[in-house]
């Protein structure tokens, strides 16, 4: 068989359409070719049989009513060199075609469809298939090299009426008319257009298709340009009816620009829509994409819905759209993405923003669903989501799920811009994520608001200071974390509004509240059961602002937090609605000078744990009556003032709790219990604490007084009191009345009603303690029972009662002298076994010491220091029967003190001069004097807290004389006896101390007596272990201590340290080569106040 070859254009197509090469159409018999075809009014041109090929070298031109050009039947073949043109008649019954084909017919046309008709035609159509094709071909069905325009009257460029055509157009696709189509398919198809889709005819509305497909399976739209609907009611492409898998493919944008048009209208099931430029809705009532039934829209541009009323997208039953740039919803009433309200079912709407979600239109959203279905709607947002609008009396929300949680990932920030705008509206069961801030800029705006169930993160909260009366979050039976920091600027404005039960919050940084009746956190209504937990912080300095209001019946806990209330114009740090509960654990607060930290109205209940330490006033407006009941549990403190105005009522109840008033104070009833205080010394001038009530037992009033002016603090209990209490008594100006001073006498210190008893506390002075003597007797005052006032002081004998300052200059003078004596030491220790020396005449040697050293009693101290000691000696001289060596040494010791009450630091510097000789017959004579510079500082807290420092040097001088013999017994086992003695002398000193106590120290006398043995063995002629044990005894040691205070008190104090105790150790001499020798031991003594708990001795040696 003969064959005829016509070219095509090659293009790849998608999803398994191959690509166009040469197009073949078998010869012979059966083929035909002709220059060009024209058909009139009522005739048929050329008619093609079953299994023929009809070739036009020209175009086909069918013009008039019932007019066809071609009419192919069956299996035929039609190849058109040029174009076809139709124009239908005007008339109902028109049927003009350019060509009519049967299933299974294939046409080519060369370069364009152009189909016109006058008004009234009806079925025009470019090419008319009728039945469609059995199954997708790999190469087109139908084939146009130019572009397809549908510009008339009911006019279809190419029209299949069946399913399974595959369609290819090299150039544009245009239904420019009434009712007018490009390319119409009754089902499953695969269509390729290589430039635009436009459908722009705008006449009252009539629909107008670009490219409309039935349904079916599989189904595949690619447009290599645009699609756009520019004509009111207009599609650029739709797929329709049931199907799966159908897809829709764009290789630039989607405009809907038309009114009501759609730019890809998917009225069916399972089109995927994928679009490589931009998404534009701006007709109004436009619609730039609609997709269902888990359909998927992929948009690489931006989406945008400027139009009035526009939709940017449409998605219904378990649909997604993914935009990989920027969604700009700028038009009025318009939306960006609309989730329809009755058509959402399946796995839920599943949505993804590469860029920024920008809504700026009056009276529009971001993406809007109002379905009824619990299905979910997923979103993720790359950059910011931003809300505005212009128009005060309109309303512009970002995002707004209502009947649908929202699962919602916002990567920058939500900025809402406008009045009245709604940044995110989440449904029951919403989770969103905000990795920016909740900005609010606009007034009476709203940034995020959810309900039961649901969660909110974000990294800080920021009402601007335009924004009055708006809301950062408004969470309803929600949980909140906010994890940067918060700024509450806007008048009226709340950072937070929490309401119902298990509303929570979670924050972990900085929220300050500055503007005018601001609320940083609002826990709202009556149902409220709310938790914050922290580490959170929150500082109050707008007028009249409140750090966290609870409403009205609210039960709130709150759990590691830090409150400021920075400037005392601020409301409150706390504000306590009527009947409201409050649970404060591990929260620490601040205030300025008369800051409210916690304001009351009505009644409300308020527990402090004991990790809570609260700074700032406490008021009772009295706006409301009722009873403000606080209760602070053991550990925690209060400092600042209470007062209660008008109908308010505080009852103050503390359990070995601390309240330091700042300024004078009056509640109902106080109640104290073990050791609870009430500090009136904590702020300047003197202050007044009045209650109607006191009760408990065991409770401290801390009082400034001046004993020179008869001024003082004082306590006020106008109707009733009960228990024990103590006033802790203190002179203002550390002022020190001498011993038997009168000054003071009949102060009154407080003014009772009731049966109350007082006892005052002993106070610490430099020497002595204070004893202050109460006395009572009948008030001098209206109103009260008895008056209680200072009577007398007393100074405490120290042998019963010692002061910090006393017990530390005496434990440092022990200090030193016990250092001083512990370092002088023994010959093993200093120099090693010199029976081990080799052939050198001189001697070079360093040994390094660490000791600690106590003891017990009444001046107690600890020290631990380290020696660093190198000496140098040289054989005098030697005979048969001895050596005698003589050397010098030097040393320094670094060490650090502690004492009762803190700590200090010492150091000894020495010089020392020796002889030693050694017997061949195994005994040795050492004798040194030693000259040693100490000096010492401490640094201690009285019980009073104040800071007491001093520092003193001492000189001493020691000399000591050493005797022993080694004797030898079997297998080189051996023991020395040995004995010592050390007469020492360390000089006096005085010197003041900073709480200008002058010190005046004798001199000590030291005669100190060791006896002890050392048993060994000598493992060979270089290796010698041993273990030692003596017994020492200080036969001198005592000395006098004169203490005179700044107000003339004066104190004399002795110490004798003539202990006995039992020292013992063990150690080792090496000879490491011929004249290098490395010795060490440890030891440690017991059975006396004074304890060496460890000393350890290295040394080396090197004989020259």
């Amino acid at each position: 068989m003969k064959r005829m070859k016509v070219t095509g254009k090659e293009l790849a197509l998608l999803c398994g359409m191959a690509a166009l090469g040469t197009l073949t159409f078998p010869l012979g018999a059966a083929a035909r070719t002709v220059d060009s075809v024209t058909a009139t009014a009522g005739s048929t041109a050329e008619i093609v049989y079953s299994g023929e090929t009809l070739t036009v070298t020209n175009g086909v031109e069918s013009i008039g009513n019932n007019a066809t050009g071609i009419r192919a039947v069956d299996d035929t073949e039609v190849a058109i060199g040029k174009d076809i043109y139709v124009h239908g008649a005007n008339s109902q019954y028109n049927n003009s075609y350019g060509v009519y084909g049967d299933s299974g017919v294939q046409v080519r046309v060369g370069t364009d469809i152009v189909v016109e008709s006058d008004a009234g035609a009806e079925r025009v159509r470019g090419i008319y298939i009728d039945g469609g094709y059995g199954s997708i071909s790999s190469t087109p069905d139908i084939q146009v090299g130019g572009n397809i325009s549908a510009s008339g009257i009911n006019t279809i460029g190419i029209y299949v009426s069946g399913k399974n055509a595959n369609i290819k157009v090299d150039g544009n696709v245009t239904a420019s008319n009434r009712n007018a189509t490009g390319i119409t398919t009754g089902g499953t198809s695969k269509i390729y257009v290589g430039g635009d889709v436009i459908s722009s005819y705008d006449n009252n509305g009539t629909l107008s298709y670009g490219i409309s497909v039935g349904a079916g399976n599989d189904s595949y739209v690619e447009v290599a340009g645009n699609i756009v609907a520019s004509g009111k009611l207009t599609s650029g492409v739709r797929m329709g009816g049931s199907g799966t898998n159908k897809q829709i493919k764009v290789g630039k944008s989607v405009v809907a620009g038309g009114e009501s048009s759609k730019g890809i209208d998917t009225n069916g099931d399972g089109v995927s829509a994928y679009v490589a430029g931009d998404v534009t809705a701006n007709g109004k009532s436009s619609l730039g994409i609609i997709v269902q039934n888990d359909a998927q829209v992929t948009v690489d541009g931006n989406l945008k819905a400027s139009g009035e009323g526009a939709k940017g997208v449409e998605l219904r039953d378990g649909s997604s759209v993914t935009v990989g740039k920027n969604i700009e919803v700028s038009g009025t009433e318009a939306i960006g993405i609309n989730v329809d309200r009755w058509n959402v079912s399946g796995s839920g709407i599943e949505i993804n923003v590469g860029g920024s979600f920008i809504v700026s239109g009056d009276d529009s959203y971001g993406i809007y669903t109002g379905t009824t279905k619990n299905t979910a709607l997923k979103m993720n947002i790359t950059d910011d989501l931003v809300v505005s609008s212009t128009n005060s009396s309109t309303q512009s929300v970002g995002i707004f799920s209502a009947y649908m949680p929202l699962e919602a990932v916002i990567g920058g920030k939500v900025a809402v811009l406008g009045t009245g705008v709604y940044g995110i509206y989440g449904d029951a069961g919403s989770d969103i994520g905000v990795a920016g801030n909740v900005e609010v800029a606009g007034a009476g705006s709203l940034g995020i608001q959810v309900l039961g169930g649901s969660k909110v993160q974000a990294g800080g909260i920021v009402t601007g200071s335009a924004a009055a009366d708006s809301i950062g979050v408004d969470a309803s039976n929600s949980s909140v974390t906010i994890v940067g920091a918060s700024s509450i600027e806007g008048a009226g404005s709340t950072g937070v509004l929490l309401r119902k039960n298990d509303a929570a919050l979670t924050m972990s940084g900085l929220m300050t509240v500055n503007g005018a009746n601001a609320i940083g956190i609002d826990i709202k209504t009556s149902d409220t059961n709310a938790v914050l937990d922290g580490p959170g912080s929150v500082q109050v300095s707008g007028t009249d602002a409140v750090g966290i209001k609870l409403g009205s019946g609210t039960e709130t806990t709150i759990d590691s937090w830090n409150l400021n209330v920075a400037d005392s114009s601020a409301g409150a740090g706390i504000e306590l609605g009527n009947n409201s509960k409050l649970e404060l654990k591990n929260v620490a607060s601040q205030a300025a000078a008369d800051g409210v930290l916690l304001r009351a109205a009505g009644t409300a209940t308020v527990n402090v744990d004991g990790s809570s330490h609260l700074v700032g006033d406490v008021l009772h407006d009295g706006t409301v009556s009722g009873t403000l009941a606080l209760a602070f549990a053991e550990g925690s403190s209060l400092t600042g003032k209470v007062n209660e105005q008008g109908a308010g009522v505080i009852n103050l109840e503390m359990d070995n709790a601390v309240w330091k008033l700042s300024g004078d104070s009056s509640l109902h009833q106080l109640t104290l219990n073990n050791g609870a205080a009430v500090h009136l010394t904590h702020s300047d001038g003197y202050h007044t604490l009045t209650a109607q009530e006191l009760q408990g037992s065991g409770g401290l009033f801390k009082l400034d007084v001046d004993v020179r002016s008869l001024e003082s603090d004082k306590l006020a209990i106008t109707d009733a009191s009960s228990g024990s209490h103590v006033l802790d008594i203190y002179q203002k100006d550390a002022y020190e009345p001498s011993a038997g001073s009168t000054e003071g006498h009949g102060l009154v210190l407080g003014s009772v009603t009731g049966t109350a008893d007082f006892t005052a506390k002993d106070r610490e002075g430099s020497l002595f303690y204070k004893h202050y003597e109460l006395g009572s007797k009948a008030s001098e005052t209206a109103g009260y029972d008895t008056d209680w006032y200072l009577d007398k002081i007393i100074s405490v004998d120290p042998g019963d009662k010692t002061t910090t300052t006393v017990k530390t200059i005496m434990g440092a003078a022990a200090l030193n002298y016990h250092t001083w004596r512990t370092d002088n030491d023994q010959l093993l220790q200093r120099l090693g076994d010199l029976r081990q020396s080799g052939d050198g005449e001189n001697g070079v040697w360093l040994r390094l010491k660490g000791t600690k050293i106590s003891r017990d009693g009444r001046f107690s101290f600890e020290n631990k220091y380290t020696t660093y000691e190198l000496g140098y000696d040289k054989v005098l001289r030697q005979t048969d029967d001895y050596t005698r060596y003589g050397g010098v040494a030097f040393s320094y010791g670094d060490g650090s003190s502690s004492y009762a009450g803190g700590s200090g630091s010492n150091h000894n510097k020495a010089i020392g001069l020796y002889g030693t000789q050694i017997n061949k017959k195994g005994h040795y004579l050492d004798l040194v004097l030693k000259y040693s510079d100490m000096d010492n500082d401490f640094s201690v807290l009285d019980t009073e807290g104040k800071k007491i420092s001093g520092d003193y040097d001492n000189k001493g001088l020691a000399f000591s004389a050493e005797y022993g013999r080694k004797n030898a017994l079997q297998r080189g086992w051996y023991i020395e006896p040995k004995a010592q003695l050390t007469l020492g002398y360390l000089d006096g000193g005085s010197y003041f101390t900073s709480n200008r106590v002058k010190v005046e120290q004798s001199h000590i006398k030291s005669v100190l007596g060791r006896v002890g043995f050392q048993l060994g063995r000598d493992i060979d002629a270089k290796t010698n272990i041993y273990i030692k044990a003596d017994l020492l005894h200080e036969f001198g040691g005592g000395y006098d201590v004169k203490m005179t205070a700044a107000n003339g008190d004066g104190l004399y104090q002795s110490a004798d340290f003539d202990d006995t105790w039992v020292e013992y150790g063990i150690g080792a001499a090496i000879r490491t080569g011929h004249n290098n020798h490395l010795y060490f031991d440890v030891e440690r003594t017991a059975g006396s106040d004074f304890k060496k708990d460890w000393q350890w001795n290295i040394g080396a040696r090197w004989e020259f």
